[in-house]
């Protein structure tokens, strides 16, 4: 009798600790779940950043070429129209060359 309960106590407590080892690896794979699913997110995120950086870059690099075509052309206009009728214009488009590439090399630092 005594020997039959303590075989039921053991079988019990066997079926509990499989029971317990197969809760605790069932919360251990959720968890590497959602850490994946982080880093993924993360992953993303960065590739995401990056991608906007490089459009970014590419985009200032085209407005500083435009700006400076746009300067060299406002040199080469003859004289009396740079001097009459487009001195404003160039000057105003001339400082914000400047500006704009001193903000953008600024910016790169």
């Amino acid at each position: 009798m005594i020997e039959q309960k303590g075989r039921q106590t053991d079988v019990l407590r066997k079926k509990q600790r499989e029971f317990r080892t197969g809760i605790i690896k069932q919360i251990h794979e959720k968890q590497e779940e959602r850490i994946n699913e982080r880093r993924s997110k993360y992953h993303e995120g960065v590739k995401l950043e990056e991608e906007a950086k490089a459009r970014r870059q590419r985009l200032e690099e085209a407005k500083i070429r435009k700006l400076n075509e746009l300067r060299l052309v406002m040199h080469t206009l003859p004289y009396y129209y740079s001097r009459r009728r487009y001195s404003r214009v160039s000057i105003a488009l001339i400082r914000l060359c400047d500006s704009v590439c001193l903000s953008v090399i600024l910016s790169a630092r």
